[in-house]
């Protein structure tokens, strides 16, 4: 987690946050490290780790193919 003005912010939030600015927004990734003021590495960590835990959660919830 990164010392900013948002620390309230949850890393969950933080990712969603980064992940929504650059794939449904359309900023670059180096503005959106701008952004948060972390590095290129962090950001695209961060938009990983969201469609990771995101993925993970949609599998979860579907229900069994032959039941």
């Amino acid at each position: 987690m990164t010392d900013t003005e948002y620390g309230h912010e949850t890393d969950g939030y933080r990712q969603r946050l980064a992940y929504d600015l650059h794939k449904v927004d359309g900023l670059p990734l180096a503005a959106v490290a701008d952004e948060f003021n972390v590095s290129l590495a962090e950001i695209q960590d961060w938009i990983n780790t969201y469609i990771a835990r995101t993925d993970a959660a949609a599998a979860a919830a579907q229900p069994p193919l032959f039941e």
